[in-house]
């Protein structure tokens, strides 16, 4: 229970007030602790409570500052602090795993996929374009045998001497999309596209976290905050990129830039 209750006071934070706290230990962890059954009643869960903790199924206010305080929460003015990162919480690593599972599943339905001849992938293993082994085998309505490769496992260059430009990217490229969807794709199925979002803060004065103090400990002046910030936000998908395709003149701008700061 000691767990369960810091657990759930810590990921709620923001919004932490004894209140809250209260609610939480009522509705969720005095039931969980103490379940009721035909043969423990909620008289008896109340005794047992008053019995072993001095407690009873709605404790007070004053109880659970007195939890909060024993677990190691201080109640203390607002300020800036650094952020409590919450990507490997229980909540998210389990809704990660989860979503790529049916990332996955609903990659048959995109367009990621090449179908060539099971006698050209074999000849493009050999030679170093392919992995031998990927990919699902099939048959045409023809009886050609044939192999469907995710385009992530088509080598952008020769695995043998890692610099010889794969010939089979060229051809996909060329297909809509960057590939075909799936024959494993159900026909009543309609095709998905997939797009992330993600977004950039330019802000006024940006300021590395260390700097030169002078001889004499003189200190530079600056601003007490990053001031204003201008929130860049964007759209993109394997199908239609970020929206704007950058030249090679202009990604070797980029390029030099970012060597040289």
């Amino acid at each position: 229970m000691h767990k369960k209750f810091v657990r759930y006071c810590t990921s709620n934070l923001n919004d932490l007030s004894i209140d809250l706290a209260k609610e939480y230990v009522i509705d969720h962890l005095i039931p969980m602790g103490f379940p009721l059954t035909p043969d423990f009643t909620a008289t008896d869960r109340e005794n047992l409570l008053q019995k072993l903790y001095g407690l009873s199924s709605t404790p007070v206010r004053s109880m659970i500052w007195e939890w909060l305080v024993r677990c190691g929460f201080n109640y203390t003015k607002r300020k800036k602090r650094y952020f409590v990162d919450t990507h490997e919480s229980p909540a998210n690593r389990k809704y990660r795993k989860e979503q790529t599972s049916r990332y996955l599943q609903r990659e048959r339905r995109m367009y990621r996929w090449y179908q060539l001849p099971l006698d050209e992938a074999n000849a493009l293993a050999s030679e170093g374009f392919l992995v031998a082994g990927k990919g699902y085998n099939f048959e045409t309505s023809t009886g050609e045998k044939m192999v469907e490769l995710h385009v992530d496992d088509i080598p952008e260059v020769n695995i043998f001497d890692n610099k010889t430009e794969n010939k089979l990217r060229t051809k996909i490229e060329g297909c809509i999309f960057g590939g075909n969807l799936s024959v494993r794709k159900d026909p009543t199925e309609k095709a998905l596209l997939a797009f992330g979002h993600d977004e950039c803060i330019f802000r006024q004065f940006i300021f590395t976290g260390t700097a030169w103090i002078g001889v004499k400990g003189e200190l530079p002046i600056i601003p007490k905050d990053e001031g204003f910030g201008i929130m860049v936000s964007a759209f993109q998908s394997r199908e239609f990129g970020f929206g704007f395709k950058l030249t090679s003149e202009d990604l070797k701008c980029i390029n030099d830039y970012r060597s040289s700061h």
